[in-house]
């Protein structure tokens, strides 16, 4: 059982430290979506070099783990109130700095990749936050984008997403100034960017 505190307890001692996020080929916020994809992980050693084709890379658990760790961990990993506990996505509410989403409309084709959907739930789970985000979608592009095509787009929508949220950004509001952290966060909600 994971202990549970109220929620925010610790909102009242967060500062905004973040001005603003940049996402690249995002992992599902929600567990339960890494876990219907690949599963619990599988055991190997990657620092040896070991591969494994049959679950993503960053799901090898490594050997010789204690069997209760282990335990506890399957445990967790079936029970939708600690997902639930541990999932981004249903945590926004202390998001405070605007968020940019970039992916590839072909990411997932392969197994170890992440699936646009994926993208697109944090996207949409943001607007419904009425937390400040943008998604851009690259055609064609898989989880590591190929090719020069894709790179000035991209670079360019980072470097007006940054300019606009933190270098010509108001001064910083600290989490005991609540009508100037209002103003600042209070930028407009933009919908998604699209490039061939």
């Amino acid at each position: 059982m994971v202990e549970q505190r109220p929620k925010g307890a610790y909102r009242e001692q967060a500062q905004p430290l973040v001005r603003a996020a940049v996402l690249y080929s995002t992992v599902s916020a929600d567990q339960a979506d890494a876990l219907a994809r690949w599963g619990l992980g599988c055991f190997g050693d990657v620092i040896a070099g070991e591969s494994r084709a049959d679950c993503n890379s960053s799901d090898i658990l490594p050997p010789g783990l204690p069997a209760e760790l282990l335990r506890a961990f399957s445990t967790a990993a079936g029970d939708p109130e600690t997902l639930r506990l541990v999932s981004p996505i249903d945590h926004l509410n202390y998001v405070t700095a605007p968020v940019q989403i970039h992916y590839g409309t072909w990411d997932g084709a392969e197994r170890s990749g992440t699936p646009p959907e994926w993208s697109i739930k944090l996207f949409n789970a943001f607007l419904e936050a009425e937390k400040p985000v943008k998604l851009v979608a690259y055609e064609g592009q898989r989880h590591s984008f190929i090719g020069e095509a894709w790179y000035q787009p991209k670079v360019e929508a980072t470097v007006r997403f940054f300019d606009q949220y933190v270098k010509n950004a108001p001064p910083k509001a600290d989490a005991t100034n609540r009508e100037a952290l209002s103003a600042w966060t209070g930028c407009k909600l933009q919908r998604s960017e699209y490039y061939e």
